[in-house]
């Protein structure tokens, strides 16, 4: 991933972070910062709240685990990213789902949200918006 400006110690600071935060309720506090920031945003989800808060879990999993094999997962999350054009997700979301995302990680994580991990988790969404945004 060094290729993609994510060094070996950054995904070893996002795999062991995401340990932490993988059954908590950081999902849940992610999707309610998510929708106090862009008021638009709600609209986009159509089904059960509980059960796209367990989606993002379990891709967030698929690819942190997957950060030593990039071959495998920048095509998942190019096709990922087509879904979402395809759901009405605009360019612009994406760094509102940043903030939340680094909220609701820092409230789950709380001293353990080192600024190294914050920076790594940072670099780590900004190669996923910019991948999924490939068109």
């Amino acid at each position: 991933m060094e290729d993609f400006g994510i060094t070996q110690e950054d995904i070893k600071l996002i795999q062991d972070s995401f340990g932490k935060v993988c059954d908590t309720n950081c999902w849940e506090l992610l999707y309610k910062k998510l929708f106090e920031l862009d008021k638009e945003i709600p609209a986009l989800f159509k089904g059960d709240m509980k059960d796209q808060q367990h989606r993002i879990m379990t891709m967030m999993k698929i690819v942190v685990e997957g950060l030593n094999h990039p071959e495998i997962i920048i095509p998942a999350i190019q096709k990922m990213g087509q879904r979402h054009i395809e759901y009405g997700v605009q360019e612009k979301y994406y760094s509102t789902f940043k903030s939340a995302l680094m909220f609701a990680l820092g409230q789950t994580l709380g001293t353990d949200f080192t600024p190294n991990v914050k920076k790594s988790w940072e670099k780590f969404y900004d190669l996923l918006a910019s991948t999924m945004n490939e068109q």
